[in-house]
């Protein structure tokens, strides 16, 4: 091979590195709740407004929604206590908005879960861009997590979610395993389980996800 093909051939896989966003979580989480149909007959049972299911199930997916929520917090300087904080406000939005009613089984209540999560992030970045001139404005322990996800994209927290909206439109899947990856922290194996798909197909998407990210970041 001559020294101009090794250059071309070196060039092309560095353009082919630098067109997919990396998008490395601060660690991997692995989910503990391993029974899903015990979970998904809890679920049920809170969905009917049985106050002991509600319990049980809570204390049950307590601990993983915690390790999800360590990764969506980026293990910023709020430590346990925002940890915990953000956890019962998710709980907090199950119960207001009755969303158990809405999810019959595992992988749908821990979807939701990460997606109220994600929400949170967003209501208080755009919370906090009002108040950003403001005398009396105080830095935040969600603010650490906005900075480091912007720092991790290579762009504004407000591009990142209008470039995740465009994945959604293009593509339910893809955009629900960056969502899984990226902010939940999960494995690709429990990515898998709860999309109910290969872990293949999840390594694909990852790959592809991460591609149309970077192609919507640049269109804007």
């Amino acid at each position: 091979m001559t020294r101009g093909s090794i250059s071309r051939k070196i060039g092309s896989s560095r353009r082919r590195h630098v067109n997919v966003i990396r998008l490395l979580p601060i660690e991997y989480v692995e989910l503990m709740t391993v029974d899903p149909s015990k979970l998904t007959d809890l679920i049920r049972r809170a969905a009917a407004d049985d106050p002991q299911a509600k319990e049980q199930l809570y204390a049950r997916v307590y601990d993983d929604l915690r390790s999800v929520a360590r990764s969506v917090m980026w293990k910023n300087k709020g430590g346990e206590l925002q940890t915990t904080a953000l956890v019962n406000e998710v709980i907090l939005r199950f119960e207001r908005g009755n969303s158990l009613k809405t999810i019959d089984n595992r992988r749908v209540f821990f979807s939701v879960a990460l997606q109220a999560m994600h929400q949170i992030l967003v209501d208080h970045y755009r919370r906090r861009r009002k108040s950003i001139d403001s005398p009396d404005r105080k830095p935040e322990p969600l603010d650490e997590a906005v900075r480091t996800i912007e720092s991790q994209v290579g762009a504004d927290f407000e591009q990142l979610q209008q470039a995740l909206d465009k994945l959604q439109r293009e593509s339910p899947r893809q955009h629900a395993v960056i969502m899984h990856r990226f902010f939940g922290g999960l494995t690709i194996s429990d990515t898998a389980i709860l999309l109910e798909v290969s872990e293949q197909t999840v390594e694909r998407d990852w790959r592809l996800a991460r591609a149309k990210l970077f192609r919507n970041l640049k269109d804007d």
